[in-house]
């Protein structure tokens, strides 16, 4: 058992974190029991799990043990520095799929995709599960927004971060037309006037910022109440 912070694979492992250690180790954590079980089904490489004496009859254990997954056994105060959202079950480490970068402009679209500036990992998560679930062809990602192997990205996806395309965009700021974008905004066209083409693009500025200027896109507006001033971009997303 593991029990110095020092031990070079626990600073690793803590280090996946961050954006800036899961880029460097190309490594990333997945919390959360449902998860794990979903991303064990998926095409991905797997490079240990990670558990403590509490959780050493866990449920989880025998199904990574028969899938070849190398365990790597921690002190219980070692494992809660990893565990930040407090999942209490066995911590997944996986290696991150090679991501795709992407210059402007972009070529036309395939069916639906969505451009996305989010820069709250909870609410870019959300996204990725919305995008999922209304079958979004691609995510693209601007340099604003959280990176999305992010452990409270993966949690929050619910693993949809796995089964969504995406790709890294450049800044924002250099994004400034496209025949086929749609943004959504406050003022606009209202979307039960709109009618959507087949291909197209959903804008989705930053928190707070929202849209920059100069951008030359057509707007999309969702009618709300009065008495409500705006909606979070998730939801915006989910409706339009």
């Amino acid at each position: 058992m593991i029990t110095s912070p020092q031990n070079p694979f626990f600073k690793k492992l803590k280090s996946l974190l961050k954006a800036k250690g899961i880029k460097k180790e190309k490594l990333c954590l997945i919390h959360g029991d449902k998860i794990i079980r979903e991303v064990l089904k998926a095409p991905l490489s797997f490079s240990h799990y990670v558990y403590s004496p509490p959780l050493d009859s866990h449920h989880l254990r025998p199904l990574l043990e028969k899938e070849g997954i190398k365990p790597f056994f921690i002190s219980h105060s070692l494992f809660k520095e990893l565990d930040p959202l407090n999942t209490q079950c066995p911590l997944l480490v996986c290696h991150i799929p090679l991501i795709e970068k992407i210059n402007l402009p972009l070529s036309p679209p395939q069916g639906l995709e969505v451009l996305c500036a989010l820069g709250d990992p909870a609410n870019l998560g959300a996204l990725f599960r919305c995008a999922e679930a209304f079958s979004v062809n691609k995510v693209f990602l601007f340099a604003e927004s959280a990176f999305p192997l992010l452990p409270k990205v993966i949690k929050s996806s619910s693993g949809s971060v796995f089964r969504t395309p995406f790709a890294f965009l450049p800044s924002i700021q250099d994004f400034k037309e496209d025949p086929y974008t749609w943004a959504l905004d406050l003022h606009g066209t209202p979307l039960p006037e709109w009618s959507p083409p087949p291909h197209l693009r959903l804008l989705v500025g930053e928190e707070g910022p929202g849209l920059p200027s100069g951008l030359k896109v057509p707007r999309l507006y969702i009618p709300i109440k009065k008495t409500v001033e705006s909606l979070n971009a998730v939801s915006a997303v989910s409706i339009a």
